[in-house]
């Protein structure tokens, strides 16, 4: 039985407490809300407004700054109830120097947005080529092509309430490539009709999970593996009833997963959280009630109070859920890893390594992997901040890599060992039996058998350098019935040559494919010649002069041997 470990979290302390990363000089922005003047496509976007921090320093991931876009509820404008602290994303964009993006929803209805002033979230007839998809796409593009603001693309999030919760959820379905994090507040089920929200949930958690992966296409369904989801709700919500938040995190547990208990948190401010965590023990879904709330957005305290549909006394979900982004984003290698390699005689390797794991957790053990002529794949190397272990090994080169795994299962990326000799080194020789045969009036295939201890090869001509890792190589671009000359040279993992002799290979001449008879006048009329050509040819022969002309790739020559026309 899982023991479950009760936390409480409070503002203060999630304030309080730096992710992962120090501290990083940015550009600082205006610290201001700026409205965007493009429109960025059909449906058109009312109007957009931007937010980047003007703290210098803040405590960003890898140095990048994250995106953040917050999408409002139905009868809500960003003007009116997102900007200037109604939502309440300024203090936390200003500390972590996460840049926020909150457009307005587009005017009017239309085949599929039946109700005007929402986002188009209606039904499960979504993909991403169409309705609001398209212009929050273009939208965030256009936003994070900006070099000044240094975003990284594995840092972008969506978030919204109601029908933008709706939308949100769309959003990260249609486009987990883009989107790292997903944080719906009181969304209507995945796929739900408008008048299915004030009643129990219709769909159920498979077709939540079968609607999210079919509106992108089933292309990019893997982007769900390092995808992670922020639900949170008001328990005296009785718009978006509370249980279409619960059937869209069943959903995504299973879509993610994610099934094994995390525990539970209570955050200040009334939120009850519930973690959900995958195979390999990371968080992937936090599940929010918050107590005594209705349908609001929960912007806590500091937001603008009054603000319709806000709730600004109780949990600040910006500030929470900024926290569980950066703490729990999968795309970002929060890391630090290093090795190296040490042959302190002939029969032996010494494999070293340091690392510190992601925020939360410890080192548990190393993977260390070699490749030559005695493998080693080591599942246990060794644990701690760092380790060191001698292999004994074969004659020969190797290469390899060590991965660091932490107390919950999560891994390093893998650490690339220099490549390194185990004894003597082997002779290396040149391929042989090359091969260089036109294939083309414009084109030489070379082929070989392969050189003993060689990892890739350079095909040479002249000055022009083919490099390949397998046996064969084609150049392209040589003119037709020409003899061009070749040397291959064998590379090993240490950078050593050993090249051939030269070889020659001759392209194929050009053929024609078919011919005709006419007049000077008649082919001009036929369009075998252009009128430049009509005038010379006429001037040089006579325009009733009979002539015979050849296709040759496509083109007319009175060259039998498809040389230029005369």
């Amino acid at each position: 039985m899982q023991m479950k470990k009760t936390l409480r979290v409070t503002a203060a302390l999630l304030l309080g407490i730096s992710v992962s990363a120090s501290a990083f000089a940015l550009t600082p922005g205006s610290g201001t809300w700026v409205k965007e003047t493009a429109t960025y496509g059909t449906p058109t976007l009312k109007d957009a407004y931007v937010y980047v921090p003007k703290n210098s320093a803040p405590e960003v991931l890898v140095g990048k700054r994250a995106l953040m876009l917050s999408l409002h509820g139905c009868g809500m404008t960003a003007p009116t109830s997102v900007i200037d602290k109604r939502f309440n994303w300024e203090a936390t964009a200003e500390k972590y120097g996460m840049v926020v993006v909150a457009p307005t929803v587009p005017s009017g209805t239309s085949a599929t947005r039946v109700a005007g002033g929402c986002w188009d979230w209606f039904g499960a007839a979504h993909n991403r080529n169409s309705r609001d998809a398209v212009p929050l796409l273009k939208l965030i593009d256009a936003i994070k092509a900006r070099s000044n603001l240094d975003i990284d693309p594995n840092q972008i999030y969506v978030s919204g309430l109601s029908s933008g919760a709706g939308e949100a959820h769309v959003l990260g379905c249609s486009f987990p490539d883009y989107f790292a994090g997903v944080a719906p507040n009181a969304a209507p089920t995945l796929g739900a009709e408008a008048g299915d929200i004030s009643v129990p949930p219709k769909r159920s958690a498979q077709q939540v999970v079968d609607t999210c992966r079919a509106i992108n296409g089933n292309q990019f369904n893997t982007y769900f593996n390092t995808q992670i989801y922020a639900a949170v709700y008001g328990d005296k919500d009785y718009l978006v009833l509370p249980a279409h938040n619960v059937r869209n995190v069943e959903g995504m547990k299973q879509l993610y997963g994610a099934t094994i208990d995390g525990g539970k948190a209570s955050i200040d401010g009334g939120g009850s959280v519930q973690y959900w965590n995958d195979n390999k023990g990371q968080v992937r879904i936090s599940d929010m009630v918050v107590a005594g709330m209705g349908h609001a957005w929960p912007a806590g305290p500091g937001a603008t109070p009054n603000t319709a549909w806000v709730d600004s006394t109780r949990v600040n979900y910006p500030v929470y859920v900024t926290k569980f982004f950066f703490d729990n984003n999968l795309r970002v290698n929060k890391w630090k890893i290093s090795c190296s390699v040490a042959v302190p005689n002939a029969t032996s390797a010494t494999v070293s390594a340091s690392a510190t794991a992601a925020a939360g957790a410890t080192i548990a053990s190393y993977k260390v992997a070699l490749q030559g002529k005695t493998p080693v794949n080591d599942t246990a190397a060794g644990s701690g901040v760092s380790m060191s272990k001698t292999y004994t090994l074969g004659n020969g080169p190797y290469t390899g890599t060590v991965t660091a795994v932490d107390s919950k299962g999560a891994e390093s990326e893998a650490c690339v060992l220099p490549p390194f000799q185990v004894g003597a080194l082997d002779p290396l020789y040149p391929p042989t039996n090359i091969q260089a045969n036109g294939i083309s009036s414009t084109a030489i295939k070379l082929t070989w058998t392969a050189a003993a201890g060689a990892v890739a090869y350079d095909v040479t001509r002249g000055s022009i350098v083919i490099h390949v890792t397998g046996t064969e190589a084609t150049d392209s671009g040589l003119a037709p019935n020409q003899s061009y000359t070749y040397t291959v040279t064998a590379i090993d993992a240490g950078g050593r040559r050993a090249s051939s002799g030269a070889v020659t290979g001759k392209t194929q001449p050009v053929t024609y494919t078919e011919t005709v008879t006419a007049t000077v006048t008649g082919h001009y009329a036929a369009g075998r010649l252009n009128v430049n050509q009509y005038l010379q040819l006429g001037a040089k022969y006579g325009y009733n002069a009979s002539m015979t002309l050849y296709k040759c790739e496509g083109s007319w020559t009175n060259s039998s041997s498809c040389g230029p026309l005369q």
